[in-house]
């Protein structure tokens, strides 16, 4: 997998996916 000509490291698809539900449980805190 490839983005803007550098390789990306499989690890960092899980991480994404993490850091996202991060985001969405951040943004839910914030409206609860």
């Amino acid at each position: 997998m490839t983005c803007g000509g550098f390789d990306i490291p499989h690890w960092t698809i899980p991480l994404q996916s993490i850091f996202g539900l991060l985001l969405r449980n951040g943004f839910q805190v914030d409206y609860e």
